[in-house]
């Protein structure tokens, strides 16, 4: 099966932050992802949810949070339905690094550390 990214949109990316200036705070990363299969036009739409918080919201004076959410489309070529576990692992990797990429460049841009996502490995088994 092969994957083709071909359409990627964020349909929202905000951050809240009341917090003073804080620095090694250890943040919790929450991702939601659903699939929808077009077998007839041999394609599929993802939608990709992700939120960052703080593990521990006493550690900072104030409130901080991160959503961002992504749509996509992929073609699919040799595509069954037998593939639906390693089709959510492949359109995963490919919105994956477009998000990470978002909040490090929107943090920065805000003025307070970049946050850097880790990198993502998804296993197909």
């Amino acid at each position: 099966m092969v994957v083709n990214l071909e359409d990627l949109y964020f349909t929202n990316l905000s951050i809240h932050n009341t917090a003073g200036a804080f620095e090694n705070v250890n943040m919790k990363i929450s991702m939601e992802h659903s699939v929808n299969v077009d077998s007839e036009n041999k394609s599929c739409d993802t939608k990709t949810s992700i939120s960052i918080v703080p593990e521990n919201s006493a550690e900072l004076d104030g409130e901080f949070a991160i959503r961002i959410s992504a749509n996509t489309k992929f073609s699919l070529e040799n595509y069954t339905q037998l593939d639906n576990k390693d089709l959510h692992a492949q359109t995963v990797q490919q919105v994956y690094p477009y998000i990470r990429a978002a909040v490090s460049n929107i943090t920065a841009l805000a003025g307070i550390s970049p946050i850097h996502m880790p990198f993502l490995n998804i296993s197909n088994s």
